[in-house]
């Protein structure tokens, strides 16, 4: 006899040594484990950020003590989701960094030359420029402000070679100099806890990328908070006032980029170089203070700084014809002092600029 199971035919025997009959009936089939719920649930709603995590979670502790099935999609819902979160993030912190959602959390590299910030002590990775940056938070300069931006621009297309991360140091911190005097022609009248800093990225952050940012800031020294903008209106100084600053503000530019070596005896080389570029700066601005229209008493101060002008390219020209390194030291330091501060406060009372101390912004 036979009976049927599943389709097929099966053919009855005897258990071996019971001597007795197999039951004719087949037997029961075993009922097949549930798969758990919240694993499947997990795996469907993995488009949801952390969800997917939590319920698959959930679901691994539930199916140790139930012994249902559906491991292997709890564990596929944590890894999905898990990648699925962590991009959303990736996301959201780009999008918060972008400067261009009205967000006031940015980092330097997002804001504009104009804008004013404030300090939170805190850094992230910034997309932008792929490096870790202060966060900085946007606000009104009418409002105590930490510093601004004087400028910003690409490195990379005003210097096409790449340098050692020394020479860009250099060329960065000149560079943001000379914009600062297009930013704030009369440094005399910025603050005296300033100072003038610089991001950019060095050469292994900007290693196979054609754009290369650079950041010039102003920064109270942490003493004190800002009150108003720092930048100047040009249209409120007299011709005299423009010629004056023009021409002292180009010579002071090319006096901040001296050499990394504290002194000739150092790096005489880069001294001598130095003292070179420096009597042509001294030369241009004797010139230019001798082109201009002076009046009254503006025209007595101003020619003393002309004539200081004249004996500082003097003195550079004597440094930088010497291969002594005493002797390019020894008349460096003249030419420095060839142009004392208290003529040239003088100057700028006679010229109605202000006269108080001297900026320092290294």
């Amino acid at each position: 006899m036979s009976w049927g199971l599943g389709g097929t035919e099966v053919e009855a025997k005897d258990v071996i040594g019971s001597g007795a009959p197999l039951d004719r009936e087949a037997p029961e089939a075993e009922a097949p484990a549930t798969v758990n719920r919240r694993a499947a649930r997990a795996l469907s709603l993995w488009w949801i950020p952390g969800f997917g995590i939590v319920a698959g979670r959930k679901a691994l502790k539930e199916i140790r003590w139930t012994g249902e099935q559906g491991r292997d999609k709890a564990v596929r819902a944590i890894i999905v989701n898990s990648v699925v979160t962590a991009v959303l993030a990736a996301g959201l912190l780009a999008a918060n960094l972008s400067g261009n959602s009205g967000t006031t959390q940015v980092t330097a590299f997002h804001l504009d030359p104009g804008q004013c910030y404030e300090n939170t002590g805190k850094t992230v990775l910034d997309r932008k420029v792929y490096a870790r940056v202060e966060v900085v938070r946007k606000i009104s300069c009418g409002q105590p402000h930490d510093g601004e931006v004087v400028s910003t621009w690409d490195t990379a297309e005003t210097w096409r070679d790449h340098p050692s991360d020394d020479v860009l140091d250099d060329r960065v911190k000149g560079e943001c100099y000379k914009r600062l005097t297009g930013y704030a022609a009369d440094l005399w009248a910025l603050p005296e806890h300033l100072k003038l800093m610089s991001l950019y990225l060095t050469g292994v952050s900007y290693l196979g990328r054609g754009d290369r940012p650079a950041v010039c800031l102003l920064q109270g020294d942490g003493t004190e908070k800002l009150s108003l903008p720092l930048r100047q209106d040009p249209a409120g100084r007299t011709p005299a006032q423009t010629t004056y600053l023009t021409a002292v503000n180009a010579y002071e530019v090319a006096l901040s980029a001296r050499p990394q070596g504290d002194n000739a005896l150092i790096d005489p080389t880069g001294w001598k170089q130095y003292a070179s570029g420096m009597a042509a700066a001294a030369r241009r601005e004797r010139d230019a203070l001798r082109a201009g229209s002076w009046t009254g008493a503006a025209g007595a101060a101003v020619n003393v700084v002309e004539a200081d002008a004249g004996d500082a390219a003097a003195d550079w020209d004597r440094a930088s014809g010497s291969r002594d390194p005493g002797v390019i030291d020894r008349y460096c330091g003249a030419a420095a002092a060839d142009a004392p501060e208290s003529a040239a406060r003088a100057a700028r009372r006679a010229l109605g600029l202000a006269a108080g101390d001297a900026p320092l912004l290294a």
